[in-house]
């Protein structure tokens, strides 16, 4: 059998909750546990995608009854998305589909979706609870993408090549071509950051205005494997490279080329790795090699935390200073709950496939296959 999470009290006696799942996946619900002296991991509710009838709802403030997420488990056929409520009340609740070997995606946030296959004419937004709200006509051929918040909606060329910005009506805003295929791309509320498969980094403005392109060639492979901007302080980042890996950080400051810092790295990823800022741009976290890496940016200093495996998800609370972080391989994961400084707070595994994990203020919703659960952060 396998187990999710596991509880030791402190007389040394073994309390386990064990809930039983279809196709032999079994998993332990995580009690609260203490943490040291003032703080612990307590959860709150699961809920069964398999059979989200079934109220997840637990013992939380009734204002979490007006707080709705959106979650995604994966862009394959039968991989899980939709809402729920901050209660543990699915509000909604869908299954990628292939009709007629014609594969599905969706784009998803906090506002509403879009379902949409591979060719398409139209394009579909839906709402939190599935209705229909608008249609986009001739869009264009693409990769259509919503922002987190819903307020922005993005079109990527099918070869790659550019990208465009959409309003409510389906006209476009904007639109901005790079010298090599989009190999990385994020976005805050004045800025958009793009890498290229020839190493190039495009910063532009939300009018699609270039603010500065540069060239980081400096490896065997020139491609930008990752790209972060910062929701403040105009601070960017990205993984530049392969044979050697660099990771470089600078600073929006109208200059055609910004300078940057330069960091030689010990991993030689070849896919776009993940990576993100705190909130004020002092703390980037970044995938390294079976390790998570946090490099603080007044510092100067990086520290490495060891994991069993490849990062599967990361995730950074700023109202408690605290990163969670999903990695392993095989399926077998480790979760975990940091302060920067390298203090563990609570480290424990699980099995699955599918991952999937948000934080907010001292919430942690992880998903794994079939199951969400709420962790809350408590202090005491």
């Amino acid at each position: 059998m396998q187990r999710l999470f596991q509880k030791k009290s402190r007389k040394g006696r073994m309390g386990l909750f064990i809930l039983a799942l279809p196709f032999l996946i079994v998993y332990f619900l995580l009690f609260a546990r203490p943490l040291g002296k003032e703080t612990r991991i307590q959860s709150e509710w699961l809920i069964n995608l398999d059979n989200p009838e079934k109220d997840g709802q637990g013992m939380v403030a009734a204002s979490d009854k007006d707080r709705i997420y959106p979650f995604s488990m994966g862009q394959e056929p039968g991989d899980y998305f939709g809402y729920f409520r901050g209660d543990g009340k699915p509000v909604l609740v869908k299954k990628i589909a292939e009709e007629g070997k014609i594969p599905y995606r969706v784009t998803i946030s906090r506002q509403g979706f879009i379902y949409y296959p591979l060719t398409y004419s139209d394009l579909v937004f839906y709402d939190r609870t599935g209705a229909q709200k608008r249609i986009y006509h001739k869009t264009g051929p693409g990769f259509p993408f919503l922002s987190r918040d819903g307020n922005r909606f993005f079109m990527i060329k099918t070869d790659l090549s550019g990208l465009k910005e959409l309003d409510n009506n389906g006209s476009v805003l904007w639109h901005a071509d790079v010298p090599s295929w989009i190999s990385s791309i994020s976005y805050n509320r004045k800025n958009i950051i793009c890498g290229s498969g020839d190493g190039t980094v495009s910063l532009f403005d939300t009018e699609g205005n270039l603010l500065s392109s540069f060239s980081l060639q400096k490896s065997d492979i020139d491609c930008i494997y990752g790209t972060a901007l910062s929701a403040e302080n105009d601070v960017f980042a990205g993984i530049s490279g392969a044979g050697p890996q660099y990771l470089f950080v600078g600073k929006i400051n109208g200059q055609e080329k910004p300078l940057s810092e330069l960091i030689r790295l010990d991993s030689d990823f070849r896919r776009e790795v993940r990576m993100r800022f705190s909130h004020d741009g002092s703390l980037l976290f970044f995938e390294g090699n079976r390790a998570i890496n946090i490099y603080n940016l007044r510092s100067k200093r990086l520290t490495t935390i060891s994991l069993p495996g490849d990062v599967r998800a990361l995730a950074y609370a700023d109202s408690t200073n605290t990163l969670t972080v999903v990695g392993g391989q095989n399926n077998v994961y480790e979760i975990m709950v940091v302060k920067p400084e390298n203090t563990v707070l609570f480290k424990d595994y699980f099995s699955g496939q599918k991952i999937f994990l948000y934080t907010e203020d001292r919430r942690i919703f992880l998903g794994v296959d079939h199951q969400l659960i709420r962790l809350d952060v408590l202090e005491e």
